[in-house]
């Protein structure tokens, strides 16, 4: 059975990598020519293409920086679990540390690269490297706009379940 899957699984990385494309080229035409609004501003052209494949290597990059990353964090974790082995307290630490400076330096590299797609869609070409300089002094507001994003999120999350829970009890009341 696992090999049928297996078989299956780079038609459905295709598949996903075109859907990423034309969504995140939906989303910016919706953005960037709100007047292009068409077929819910789904498009499969050379536009969508160059979105797929800023995506695609800004990915590659990302998890090639990211496995990079890990292999000092996991040398310095190892070290510090094997001299910190009698102070649990200490390899809390030093792993909530290890994992404090993994996150931070993924949302920054993210963050320096957030503009390629928008950037590889706008100018029908390929622009990951470009969004690097464009970012260049932004990335703390960037940050706390993401932060602001999530918070609001947690918000609008919070009164959801809140009224969901508030007609359950009601509807548990009167039952």
């Amino acid at each position: 059975m696992m090999s049928q899957i297996l078989l299956i699984q780079p038609l459905a990385l295709l598949a996903s990598l075109a859907i990423r494309g034309v969504l995140g080229s939906a989303v910016c035409r919706a953005v960037l020519e709100p007047e292009d609004s068409a077929f819910a501003y789904l498009r499969l052209g050379l536009r969508e293409v160059w979105v797929l494949l800023t995506y695609f290597v800004s990915s590659i990059i990302l998890g090639f920086a990211i496995v990079a990353l890990m292999i000092p964090l996991g040398v310095i974790g190892g070290v510090s679990i094997y001299f910190l082995r009698e102070q649990p307290v200490g390899i809390g630490v030093v792993i909530g540390l290890i994992y404090l400076v993994f996150v931070v330096f993924a949302v920054w590299l993210s963050l320096r690269m957030v503009m390629a797609i928008p950037m590889s869609f706008d100018q029908n070409a390929f622009r990951l490297f470009e969004s690097w300089n464009f970012t260049r002094g932004h990335v703390w507001k960037m940050a706390g706009l993401v932060l602001l994003q999530i918070l609001v999120a947690i918000l609008i999350e919070v009164v959801i379940v809140g009224v969901v829970v508030g007609v359950a009890l009601a509807m548990g009341a009167g039952a």
